[in-house]
């Protein structure tokens, strides 16, 4: 039965080989258990220090078919653990290189090591191993070994068709989904793609950067002969002068997309003015303080900086952040500033950043200008950006407020969704964040107008549960922090 096992190349190898000659690693596929360990090849110097083979266990006897669901380097580290109670050495390699030539069959390799004189020594008991060994020995004979061979054949026929639809169906499954990884891939790929032709497709192009040079030259020698001949009365001086700057305005303005103006000025409208915004802000720079982040190896990330508030109250009490937006009009305001910021969007930014890099990575409406989707990669990705103990901060609406639910959230046109405290606190929480807390936001926001009455007045208790939505703050955050217990 164990030499049956033994006829045909099993799934896992046969993807192996496919991997192997398609020139890609691990595609994630869920094989039989296969161990996480590196593939030594024939030509590696030893199996030193080879990592567990996954669940494989050690104990006084096994049957066959313990052995026989492993391949390849797994199956020698397992054999040599299993019956020699020690790692492979020097000499493992001759038994991988005769198993992947096809020169001897993984009963005759384990058969071998058992009856060795070491393995003699140790006296590990395997049911059912001898005589199928003694078959794969007897067919190496000269003569009798061609019948036993021919006989054999004939007897596992039947069963070698059922192992290979076995084969067959599990290779089939396997490659699907290698194929839906791909596709998934190549989706991601084409998304990532399309984000960095939008970002080119906003920068000046070669003739505008000529054209402003040529303006910048004209205009030094203007300013030139200004400085040479006699003064000039100072209208015809400002004119001379006004005209190529209001000029290179326009031309750097053609840069931003249509829509970063108007966006602009709406949040000019209905955000407020920059001063109130940094006084919401204010209260941020303890969580900063406590997560220690804001240092050159834990720096602060503002995704969706908008007009740089919260970069610049950061660099006033000498912390290090940076930020990304998509309007560049913002950009432009934000580079004025001198703070330290870029064009494009925040999962690709996320993405283009190593593990454990970023300290605090703060977003202050923006979640509810995202689809589900992308949130929850915005979150998976902060998780991995972040070193062990850095800070997630998610300012955004409250829908638990009658004005923001019915009203206020609307006004944006470009908002997606309310997104109530509860369900993002869950959110954040379940994709592995630790300590989340939801905080109401009442710092420079006005008041509800709208006053509780009385208890002795009739019917107060039900006015007043009416009342109440109106009391809850217009925006509130859920903070959390990456577990410091992970990588």
């Amino acid at each position: 039965m164990a030499a049956n096992q033994e006829s045909l190349l099993s799934a896992n190898e046969v993807m192996r080989r496919v991997r192997t000659r398609l020139g890609v690693g691990d595609l994630s596929m869920p094989l039989a258990a296969t161990p996480s360990m590196t593939d030594l090849g024939v030509s590696s110097p030893s199996f030193v220090a080879s990592p567990p083979t996954g669940e494989f266990p050690i104990k006084s006897e096994y049957v066959v078919a313990d052995f026989l669901g492993y391949d390849d380097v797994a199956f020698i580290v397992n054999v040599y653990r299993a019956i020699l109670l020690r790692e492979p050495d020097e000499g493992a390699q001759g038994h991988l290189r005769s198993l992947r030539a096809g020169l001897r069959t993984k009963v005759e390799i384990l058969g071998a090591i058992r009856w060795s004189d070491e393995g003699e020594s140790k006296g590990i008991h395997i049911d059912g191993l001898l005589l199928p060994y003694k078959l794969h020995e007897w067919r190496r004979l000269p003569v009798i070994g061609r019948f036993l061979h021919w006989g054999h054949a004939l007897v596992r026929l039947h069963r070698n068709e059922r192992v290979l639809d076995t084969h067959i169906a599990a290779v089939s499954g396997n490659l699907q989904h290698a194929q839906r990884l791909l596709t998934r891939t190549a989706a991601e790929q084409a998304v990532q793609i399309g984000s960095q032709a939008r970002s080119i497709a906003v920068l000046p192009t070669r003739e505008d950067v000529d054209a402003l040079a040529l303006q910048i030259e004209t205009l030094g020698e203007k300013l030139a002969e200004l400085q040479a001949g006699p003064v000039p009365r100072v209208p015809v001086a400002a004119t001379a002068l006004q005209v190529p700057v209001r000029d290179v305005e326009m031309r750097t303005s053609a840069v931003e997309s249509h829509l970063d103006q108007l966006y602009a000025d709406f949040e000019d409208h209905f955000r407020g003015p920059q001063e109130q915004i940094r006084l919401r802000l204010q209260p941020y720079l303890k969580f900063i303080s406590d997560v220690g982040a804001g240092k050159s190896n834990a720096p602060v990330l503002d995704l969706g900086c908008g007009r740089g508030e919260w970069l610049e109250l950061l660099r006033e009490a000498g912390l290090k952040a940076s930020g990304v937006d998509l309007n560049m009009l913002f950009i432009r305001e934000c580079l004025r500033k001198e703070l330290d910021v870029e064009f494009g969007d925040a999962l690709s930014k996320l993405r283009s950043l190593p593990d454990a890099s970023v300290g605090v990575v703060s977003l202050f409406h923006l979640a509810e200008h995202l689809d589900f989707a992308s949130l929850i990669e915005l979150i998976d990705e902060a998780q991995r950006v972040l070193v062990p103990g850095g800070g997630l901060i998610a300012e955004t609406p409250n829908p638990e407020n009658a004005r923001v639910a019915q009203w206020t959230f609307y006004m944006d046109p470009t908002h997606r969704n309310p997104l109530p405290p509860q369900m993002l606190r869950w959110v954040v929480s379940a994709r592995g964040f630790v300590q989340s807390d939801i905080q109401a936001l009442f710092e420079a926001r006005p008041a509800s107008d709208i006053a509780f009455v009385a208890a002795d007045v009739p019917g107060a208790e039900t006015i007043n549960a009416l009342v109440q939505p109106h009391h809850q703050s217009l925006d509130y955050a859920v903070i959390a922090r990456k577990s410091v217990s992970r990588p």
